[in-house]
């Protein structure tokens, strides 16, 4: 996450806090925040922070594997190469795709405008935008989730279908380009 966070903000790196315990001022267990407030388990550090509560990440990745799983078509789950980076590389484009969205608003995606894509397109973005709806992201960041989601999905197609590997600094640069796109270029990535 840090790597991929990097190569989007270079010199303005976003921290990764891993915590044993969830303190009562943190109202999140697992994902970006733009304002964490101070505490001692993080040295009373402020600002933008990615946060890994250690006791929920398995939850996320469980959740992480089967969202990719379910998109595989016909596809065998061995022909994945590296799946648990995959994985990995899911979470974190969704995250720090979650930073972008916060810093640069001419990037967002709009799930408002889904009519206005090519059909091929309409029928992906309507699955998340249902997917999205019926689950229990409330209303005021569902705009934000929509928009983290998408940039997600292509991310692991493209990780997918090329072959990508989190060790390869090309592959990672890659990624990093998707992740910080607008959606015209998004969109022309498509795979």
């Amino acid at each position: 996450m840090e790597k991929l966070d990097s190569l989007i903000f270079p010199g303005d790196q976003c921290e990764a806090i891993i915590l044993t315990q969830k303190p009562k001022n943190l109202s999140t267990t697992f994902g970006y925040t733009s304002n964490i407030p101070p505490h001692p388990a993080w040295d009373n550090y402020t600002g933008e922070a990615y946060i890994i509560f250690a006791f929920g990440i398995e939850g996320v990745i469980k959740a992480k594997e089967l969202s990719i799983m379910l998109s595989l078509e016909r596809e065998k789950l061995s022909e994945i190469k590296d799946f648990s980076n995959h994985v990995f590389i899911a979470i974190s484009s969704h995250e720090v795709r979650h930073r972008v969205w916060q810093h640069f608003p001419d990037k967002r995606l709009d799930p408002y405008s889904i009519a206005r894509e090519p059909p091929s397109l309409q029928a992906i973005l309507r699955k998340i935008y249902t997917d999205i709806r019926m689950g229990d992201v409330p209303q005021k960041r569902f705009e934000k989730e929509f928009d983290a989601t998408v940039v997600e999905y292509f991310v692991s197609q493209i990780y997918r279908k090329e072959r990508m590997s989190a060790e390869k600094e090309k592959d990672m640069k890659k990624i990093a380009q998707i992740v910080q796109s607008g959606p015209q270029e998004i969109f022309k990535m498509r795979v």
